[in-house]
Order: C-alpha cells, then sequence, then structure tokens
C-alpha cells in the first residue's frame, strides 16, 4: 500500500514506476504518479476532489476507483485531455470526468489494445476541438483493437465535429448498458 498526498518532482529524464497494488490518492496528490507506482492490476483509491494535475497516460492494467460522482473529479480545466489509455484492460468506476480539451477524444481517448471498462461515472464538458483534420470524440474516442464496456454513466454536454459524445474508429468493439446521452453535440456526424 502506498499513499500518495503530494505530487512527485522528476529530474529531467527520469522515471517513476513501482510495485504498489493499492495506492491511495488524496487530491492534493497526482494521478499520473499513482498509476506510475501501481503494479500491473493494481488499484488507484481516489479521495474525493479535484485532479487536473495534467493528462494522465496509462499503458497497464489498473483500476481508478473514486468516491462517487460529484465528489472525485477529473478536471482537464478547459487546457488538456484527461485520460489518455494505450494498452491494457482499464477500469474507471465512480469518478466525474470535465472539462477535457484535446483535438480528439478529450475526455478519455482509447487506443491501441486498450480495453476500458468505464462504470457509474459522469462525463461532461468535454470539447475535441481545431485544429486537427479530424476532431473526434468530445467525450470519449475509441480506436484500435480493444473492447469495452460503458455502463451506469451519462455523457453530457461534449462536443466535437464527429462524435460528440462518442466517437468509435477502426475495429474496437463497444457495448452501452444503461448509458444516458444528454446534450452532446457534433457539428458534422
Amino acid at each position: 500500500l502506498i499513499s500518495l498526498d503530494e505530487t512527485i518532482a522528476l529530474r529531467p529524464g527520469s522515471q517513476l514506476s513501482g510495485t504498489a497494488t493499492t495506492v491511495q490518492l488524496s487530491s492534493t496528490g497526482n494521478l499520473q504518479n499513482a498509476v506510475d507506482v501501481a503494479t500491473t492490476g493494481g488499484t488507484i483509491q481516489m479521495s474525493s476532489g479535484i485532479f487536473q494535475d495534467g493528462e494522465t497516460f496509462i499503458s497497464r492494467d489498473v483500476t481508478l476507483q473514486g468516491q462517487g460522482v460529484g465528489n472525485t473529479l477529473l478536471n482537464g480545466a478547459n487546457s488538456h485531455r484527461v485520460l489518455n489509455i494505450t494498452d491494457g484492460d482499464v477500469t474507471v468506476n465512480d469518478v466525474t470526468i470535465q472539462q477535457g480539451l484535446a483535438t480528439e477524444g478529450a475526455g478519455i481517448k482509447v487506443g491501441g489494445t486498450a480495453n476500458l471498462v468505464l462504470s457509474n461515472s459522469l462525463l461532461q464538458n468535454n470539447n475535441a476541438v481545431v485544429p486537427s483534420p479530424l476532431i473526434r470524440g468530445g467525450g470519449i474516442l475509441f480506436e484500435g483493437t480493444g473492447t469495452s464496456l460503458i455502463q451506469q454513466t451519462h455523457l453530457e454536454n461534449n462536443s466535437s465535429e464527429f462524435g460528440g459524445a462518442i466517437a468509435l474508429y477502426d475495429d474496437h468493439m463497444l457495448t452501452l448498458d444503461n448509458v444516458q446521452l444528454v446534450s452532446n453535440q457534433a457539428t458534422a456526424n
């Protein structure tokens, strides 16, 4: 068990890694640090609060466990994508993902061979914007060869050119179970 209540600063060229199966993360800690010290298959138990330290990159099996919609907020602060998942089986539970900003997949981008299970969460006010030639997936972009599930989740006020709430590309397989899509906008389709 590792408890992170502060951001870990590394010198240029340094890398953080660890083998904790459970990481307890307070809102003064950094989500990327927690992902880096969690072992493959580990769980990051996030406290209530706002996490907005920058885009979080995930490339292995991990669970992000929040304290409920409106309590644990992963916030892009209208300046960056929130989660970028490129590999592994990733589970995200009981969080709000909001105000992500990127050319694609502003809230969450899932690619490569990654698989996502997103449960009991809210994605709101995420925006995919120019200058990319293909602006897609305001809330979530799925591409690559993974298989994902979204369940008991609400997507609201997300926007992009293609797929305001969800954009699905390549051979990614997606199942939706009890998902609400409200007031999302796509300017093209």
